[in-house]
C-alpha cells in the first residue's frame, strides 16, 4: 500500500518504473478523496472549486494514459471530510465533480470505477458514520479509521472479482420461503406474506433482470399456484413478465435445471441457485456440479441482506441489450411455438420475415461490441477477449462491421461482429463471431457473402480467418467447413482457415439443406470447455461472505481476529497492552524488547493505526515524528506511553 498526496499519485500515474505502472498482473486499485484535488483551501470559493475541476481533469487524462498502456485499474472515491460535508456549498462542488469524474472514467473499458455513495452503502458506514479519524488525520494526514479501510479494502477486491471472473447468466430462485413466506399450497394466494424485507429481495431480483441477468424460477409446486401469486397477489415485485423461464413441478431441481439450460441454449456453470432448503441445494451440488448453488437464510430480513453481499450477482457495464434481455428470450418461445406450427424449416423463415443489417461500427456500439467478444462461445472463431477501448483505437487499416437483425416478433439488436484488414494478397479476418440466437437462419452466410464482396471490391483472391480452437467454437468450425475452407498455416505460422473469395461472395443459404444445422433450439445442454470451478468463488466461500462478512465492523473483526494471539488482552501492564495492540496490528506479538515495527512487517499506515490504538488505549498522542526519529523499538513507545502516561496523570502508573 502506498500512502501520499494526489499530486504523489499523480506523479505515480505517470512514471514508468513507478509501482503502478511497473505493476501489470491484476488490478491496481487507486484511493481518491476529490477535495484534495484542490491541494488548499485557502483560496476563494470560486478559485477552489476550479482548482478541484481542474484537478480532476488531470487526475482523468493521467488514469485513462495508464490504463491505455494494458494496466488495469481499480478507483474509488472516498467521502469528504466533515468541514466540506458542513459547508454546504463545498459539498455540492465536491459531489459534482465526483459524480463528473466516475462518470467519464466509467467509459473506460480497463478502468473499474466506483463512488464513496456505493462504498459507504455497501460496507454500512452510511448508516453508522464512524470512518472519519481526527486524531490520524492531525497525526499524519490519514483521514479515514481502521473501519474505513477494512472497507474499502473490500470494495476494491468485490468490484476487481466483478470485472475480472466472469458473470452468470442466469438466476433461479425457489418460491416459497425465497420469494415470498409462506407456502402457496396449504395458505393459499391471500394467505402469502412480503413483508418489507421479501419485497426488499424481489426488488433486487428485478433489478438484477434489468441490469441483463436472466431470472428463472424453480419451485416444487403446482404451476397454476405459482402462477396466480404472480399476477395477483398485491405486494409482488417480481412479476410474469420479470421471468425468462420456470419449471414448477415436482421433479428434482438439478433436472428442472437441465431442463432450463437446454431451454435457454446457456451452460450450467452461468447459473445461480437460490433455495432456502439445504437439502435442495445439496441435491443440486451433487447432481448439476457446474451450477453454483447457494442457500439462502430462513429469515427474511438475512436473506434480502445476503443477495446484496452475494458478490457473483454483482454487474457491470450494463449496455442496452442487457435492458431488453428477458423480453428476447420471452419472444424466443414464441418463435419455437411457430416453428413447431410450420410445415418446413422453409415456411418458418419465410413467417419469421429475418431481416439483417451489416454497417460499419461505430462508437456507440463500442460497448456491446466488447460485450460480444465476452459472451460469444459457440460462434466465436478465435475465443479473444476485445475491450471498448480496442475496438475506439482499432489500426487505420482495420475494419469493424455489426451484424443486426430483426423479424416479425422483435428487434435482436447488434448480435453479430467481424474484424478485418488486408494486405497485397489477402483479406484477414481477426474476428469473426455471431450470437447463438440467431444461428441456422442464414445470418452467417451473409455475414461470410459480405466478406467475399470486400475482398473483390479490393483485388484480392482470398480470404484468412484466424481460428483458435476452443472447445466450444465447433460450431463456427463446422459451418466454415461446409463452405469450403482449407486448413493453412500462414508464413508467420499462424493457424488459420483459407477460403477463396469468389466462395465467399457467393455463400448461400438452402433452408431444406441446412435444416438443423446450427440451430438455436437444440434440446441438448450447452456445456463448458473448462471446469465448473475454475473460474468462479466456491459456494462456501460465498455464503461466508454474504452470510458473516457483509459490513465493515465484521470484516475487521475478522482481521483483527486472524492476527491475535491468545491471552488477556486487557492487561493491567504498560508493556503488556502495548504488546497486545502491537500484535493485533502485526500478527504476532514481540518476541524482544528491542523488536522494530517495521522488521517485523509493519508498513507505515498499519504505524498510523497503532499509534492511535495507543491513543485509544492509555488517552495520550505520540508524536509520528518522535516515534520515526528514535525508531520504532517496542520497548521505545513502552517507555514513552509510560511517560506520557505519568506526565498526564501526575502519579505512578500501575
Amino acid at each position: 500500500m502506498r500512502l501520499g498526496t494526489p499530486q504523489r499519485l499523480l506523479a505515480d500515474l505517470t512514471d514508468s518504473d513507478g509501482p503502478l505502472l511497473e505493476h501489470r498482473d491484476g488490478t491496481n486499485a487507486v484511493l481518491l478523496r476529490v477535495e484534495d484535488l484542490a491541494a488548499t483551501r485557502r483560496i476563494t470559493h470560486s478559485g477552489w472549486r476550479r482548482a478541484i475541476e481542474s484537478g480532476a481533469d488531470l487526475f482523468e487524462a493521467s488514469v485513462v494514459a495508464a490504463a491505455s498502456s494494458g494496466r488495469s485499474f481499480t478507483v474509488v472515491t472516498c467521502p469528504p471530510s466533515p468541514g466540506v460535508q458542513q459547508d454546504r456549498s463545498a459539498a455540492r462542488i465536491v459531489a459534482n465533480v465526483e459524480h463528473d469524474l466516475v462518470a467519464r472514467l466509467r467509459s473506460v473499458d480497463s478502468v473499474n470505477v466506483s463512488e464513496s455513495a456505493s462504498l459507504l452503502a455497501e460496507s454500512g458506514l452510511a448508516r453508522t458514520g464512524d470512518y472519519y479519524s481526527a486524531f490520524t488525520d492531525r497525526l499524519a494526514q490519514i483521514p479515514y479509521t481502521a473501519l474505513f479501510y477494512a472497507a474499502a479494502g473490500t470494495h476494491v477486491v468485490r468490484r476487481t472479482l466483478a470485472a475480472e471472473i466472469p458473470r452468470p447468466k442466469v438466476l433461479v430462485v425457489d418460491c416459497d420461503a425465497t420469494l415470498w413466506d409462506g407456502y402457496v399450497a396449504e395458505d393459499g394466494v391471500p394467505g402469502i406474506r412480503i413483508g418489507s424485507h421479501r419485497r426488499a429481495l424481489q426488488e433486487f431480483l428485478v433489478a438484477q433482470v434489468q441490469n441483463g441477468r436472466l431470472l428463472c424460477l424453480c419451485s416444487k409446486n403446482d404451476e397454476s399456484d405459482v402462477m396466480k401469486v404472480l399476477a395477483k397477489h398485491p405486494d409482488m415485485v417480481v412479476r410474469e413478465e420479470h421471468v425468462a423461464a420456470a419449471r414448477v413441478n415436482w421433479r428434482p431441481k438439478s433436472e428442472n435445471l437441465r431442463s432450463l439450460a437446454a431451454e435457454l441454449n446457456l451452460a450450467l456453470d452461468s447459473f445461480v441457485f437460490l433455495d432456502d432448503s439445504p437439502v435442495e441445494c445439496a441435491e443440486v451440488r451433487v447432481n448439476c456440479p457446474e451450477v453454483l448453488a447457494l442457500r439462502l437464510p430462513n429469515s427474511a430480513e438475512r436473506a434480502a441482506r445476503f443477495v446484496r453481499h452475494c458478490w457473483p450477482l454483482d454487474t457491470r457495464n450494463v449496455t442496452d441489450a442487457d435492458h431488453h434481455r428477458t423480453r428476447h428470450y420471452r419472444v424466443e418461445r414464441e418463435r419455437r411455438r411457430l416453428r413447431r406450427t410450420a410445415p418446413s424449416l422453409s415456411d418458418y423463415l419465410a413467417q419469421l420475415g429475418t431481416t439483417v443489417t451489416i454497417s460499419a461500427a461505430t462508437q456507440r456500439h463500442h460497448a456491446r461490441m466488447a460485450q460480444l467478444t465476452a459472451r460469444t462461445n459457440q460462434f466465436n472463431l478465435t475465443g479473444r477477449r476485445w475491450s471498448a477501448a480496442e475496438f475506439a483505437n482499432l489500426p487505420r487499416r482495420t475494419r469493424a462491421l455489426i451484424v443486426e437483425v430483426e423479424d416479425h416478433f422483435d428487434t435482436y439488436g447488434v448480435v453479430g461482429l467481424m474484424v478485418y484488414d488486408h494486405d497485397e494478397e489477402v483479406l484477414r479476418i481477426r474476428s469473426f463471431l455471431l450470437s447463438c440466437r440467431v444461428l441456422g437462419r442464414g445470418v452467417e452466410h451473409q455475414m461470410v457473402r459480405r466478406l467475399g464482396q470486400a475482398a473483390r471490391a479490393s483485388g484480392l483472391k482470398r480470404i484468412t480467418f484466424d481460428c483458435v480452437r476452443t472447445g466450444r467454437n465447433q460450431p463456427a468450425l463446422e459451418f466454415l467447413d461446409g463452405l469450403g475452407v482449407e486448413e493453412a498455416r500462414l508464413h508467420d505460422d499462424r493457424p488459420a482457415l483459407v477460403l477463396s473469395s469468389e466462395l465467399a461472395a457467393g455463400a448461400a443459404y438452402d433452408p431444406d439443406r441446412h435444416a438443423g444445422e446450427h440451430s438455436a433450439s437444440s434440446d441438448a445442454v450447452p456445456t463448458s470447455e473448462s471446469s465448473p470451478a475454475a473460474e468462479r468463488m466456491p459456494w462456501r466461500l460465498v455464503e461466508h461472505i454474504a452470510n458473516e462478512l457483509n459490513d465493515a465492523h465484521r470484516v475487521l473483526a475478522a482481521v483483527e481476529e486472524s492476527g491475535t494471539p491468545a491471552g488477556d488482552l486487557a492487561g493491567e501492564q504498560v508493556s503488556s497492552t502495548v504488546a497486545a495492540l502491537w500484535a493485533r496490528r502485526l500478527g504476532r506479538p514481540p518476541v524482544t524488547p528491542q523488536d522494530e515495527f517495521f522488521g517485523t512487517g509493519g508498513t507505515s499506515l498499519e504505524l498510523v493505526w497503532f499509534l492511535a490504538d495507543l491513543h485509544d488505549a492509555f488517552e495520550v498522542q505520540l508524536s509520528l515524528d518522535e516515534v520515526l526519529e528514535d525508531g520504532v523499538r517496542f520497548d521505545r513507545l513502552v517507555q514513552a506511553v509510560h511517560d506520557l502516561r505519568q506526565a498526564r496523570i501526575g502519579g505512578t502508573v500501575p
